[in-house]
């Protein structure tokens, strides 16, 4: 599974699209910057909690792992991140 972030990193509010949605071993977190870090979720009611590993994007800036809620969009297919969890 590949959640593809609209941005070179999460926050409240950006914009994810899951590119391919089959339950897969290897779940992915993708950024537009092109820069991929391992991640992992779990269904959180009608949410997603998104765990994402330690990653420098793109441009050199390390971001810390983090873990966070994610909520559907208003488009069919997109969701956005509703907030940050503690890990």
């Amino acid at each position: 599974m590949i959640f593809a972030f609209a941005d070179s990193h999460a926050y409240v509010g950006c914009r994810v699209t899951l590119q391919e949605q089959e339950i897969l071993e290897e779940v992915l977190a993708a950024f537009a910057d092109g820069t991929v870090a391992a991640a992992e979720c779990w269904p959180e009611g009608e949410g997603i909690r998104l765990a994402v590993a330690r990653y420098t994007t793109r441009k050199g800036t390390r971001i810390d792992a983090k873990l966070w809620l994610l909520r559907p969009g208003v488009k069919s297919g997109e969701w956005r991140v509703a907030g940050r969890l503690t890990l």
